[in-house]
């Protein structure tokens, strides 16, 4: 699921299942959504910084550990990239919605996938 907040607009789109493999994990999916999409001169505060909620394969599975989630940007104290890891019930309730990704941002963009 995808958020511009300067047009107020969402849309979802699904990646191919290669990226699932390659970037396991709502770390792995967050990390490689900010290194293709968020370039090396974006300041933390520039529209063009993403934020991200994500939640790997396990999440609600009753497997322990399974009720992590990410959120991941780009870091305004060290300007690279942020990632904090979360539990409780979040992330098994966003799971249920059929999303792996929460990407908020400012403005649009060409999508890579």
């Amino acid at each position: 699921m995808r958020v511009d907040l300067s047009k107020r607009t969402t849309h979802t789109e699904e990646f191919p299942e290669n990226f699932y493999i390659n970037f396991i994990g709502g770390d792995g999916l967050a990390g490689k959504i900010i290194y293709d999409e968020v370039g090396v001169d974006v300041k933390p505060f520039d529209p063009e910084n993403r934020v991200i909620f994500a939640v790997g394969p396990f999440q609600g599975t009753g497997i322990p550990g399974d009720a992590k989630f990410c959120v991941s940007t780009k870091s305004p104290l060290t300007k690279t990239y942020a990632n904090s890891m979360a539990g409780a019930n979040w992330g098994p309730a966003f799971k249920k919605t059929g999303y792996d990704t929460l990407i908020i941002r400012e403005n649009k963009h060409t999508e890579k996938y």
